[in-house]
């Protein structure tokens, strides 16, 4: 019996498995070739990171929000790590930012939290918070 393909992803990753299930939701029989685990690698242009906290944009904290919840089942097999953001900067940028101001590029300076200790302190008028 001959099989037909409607539509190949090349691709078990964040993109390729998102492709296939909105191909799948237009009533298309995706095929997933990948060579790993679903969601167990990433690419070269991957951080692997996500937030919640997008300044501004509360569509895009949206749609994060949805493909955690979409991706939620698979957590067994893709062994996701929450490691979270350090935002450090002058409190009165820090706060322009969190209400979707553009702060002068200077004005911020990022670094994933994990690789600071927690005792850290900023001198002077510098102000941190963890997301």
């Amino acid at each position: 019996m001959e099989r037909r393909v409607e539509a190949l992803v090349v691709g078990g990753g964040l993109a390729g498995l998102s492709a296939a299930y909105f191909l799948a939701r237009r009533g298309l029989r995706p095929w997933v070739l990948e060579r790993e685990a679903p969601l167990s690698c990433t690419s070269d242009k991957s951080t692997e990171a996500y937030r919640l906290f997008w300044p501004g944009d509360e569509d895009l904290a949206a749609l994060v929000r949805e493909s955690l919840d979409l991706l939620s089942p698979f957590a067994g097999v893709a062994r996701p790590n929450r490691r979270g953001y350090l935002y450090v900067g002058r409190l009165e940028a820090l706060e322009a930012w969190a209400t979707g101001e553009e702060p002068p590029p200077w004005a911020l300076a990022f670094a994933p939290g994990r690789f600071l200790d927690p005792s850290y302190r900023l001198k002077g008028e510098a102000a941190r918070f963890q997301l």
